[in-house]
């Protein structure tokens, strides 16, 4: 199960003094790994009743869809036990709210969420389209058509949250017959998180003679962008962009945090060693 949490320390007042303690900060799982994971259901429902005693929360949610089922019949409705309640790890779940969950059946007939999709919130009618989306490219078993599907799938009027959709079957899937366009999605007008990820997808197909196309993406402002346009040089052997990755090395990168700048440069001298035959280890390519 990817379900990641993370461990942090805050310092809580007692007495004369300060006293650390850890506490656990959520990461929700995504809808590929919700996908992946056998044991993952994926259904809509509206949190009909909550209640808490002092560490664990009980809430009651009516299904109204079945999105992705494991083949076990839901019942009308189940309770989704939280234990973190009442800490930063706490699942965020409100009496009335619609939701989308990402659940797994625990003992005595109760779930556990992984992730959330509140539905009630304005992004969140974007992101269950999306969800749809992937769900029904992932669903064609005929490789040949689903890949065809996924590029007719794309559109430039689509939301982020569909788009992201599409390219997440798309790595799912990952193929040669996605490269033009995921160059164009990559050369575009698209959010930095669109285009990181198509980079991303393009690192991880096979090189192709297009690759220096993205040598002048490497001035784009987003980190994301430019990090993983150093991963596909250095994946790809790209030779062109040896020039622009050693000016990168030179520039003046405060517009970006001290660890991404630092983080920035660790990648381009990777890629450079990458190409030039220095480190031919794989370790880099994450």
């Amino acid at each position: 199960m990817r379900l990641l949490w993370h461990r942090t320390c805050v310092f809580v007042l007692l007495g004369a003094g300060l006293i650390p303690c850890a506490v656990a900060t959520r990461l929700e799982m995504s809808q590929r790994d919700a996908w992946r994971e056998p044991d993952v259901q994926i259904f809509t429902g509206v949190v009909s009743d909550s209640r808490h005693d002092d560490h664990t929360a009980y809430h009651s949610v009516r299904i109204t869809e079945v999105l992705k089922s494991t083949g076990d019949a839901l019942p009308a409705t189940i309770t989704v036990v939280d234990p973190h309640f009442a800490t930063t790890a706490a699942i965020p779940l409100q009496e009335g709210e619609t939701v989308v969950l990402y659940a797994t059946k625990k003992a005595h007939g109760t779930y556990e969420s992984h992730g959330e999709i509140h539905l009630d919130a304005p992004a969140g009618a974007d992101r269950l389209r999306g969800l749809r989306l992937f769900l029904r490219l992932m669903a064609v078993e005929d490789k040949a058509r689903q890949r065809k599907d996924c590029v007719a799938a794309w559109n430039a009027k689509l939301s982020d949250p569909e788009k992201h959709s599409v390219l997440d079957a798309m790595w799912e899937t990952r193929c040669p017959d996605y490269t033009d366009l995921l160059f164009d999605i990559a050369k575009g007008h698209n959010s930095p998180p669109i285009r990181s990820w198509a980079v991303t997808i393009l690192a991880s197909i096979e090189k192709t003679d297009r690759d220096a196309e993205l040598i002048g993406l490497l001035d784009d402002p987003d980190y994301d962008v430019r990090r993983q346009l150093l991963v596909l040089f250095g994946a790809h052997n790209v030779k062109e962009a040896v020039p622009r990755i050693e000016q990168l090395l030179e520039e003046d990168l405060t517009r970006l945090s001290p660890s991404d700048a630092d983080a920035l440069r660790e990648k381009a001298r990777e890629a450079l060693d990458r190409i030039t035959g220095k480190d031919p280890s794989p370790y880099w390519k994450d």
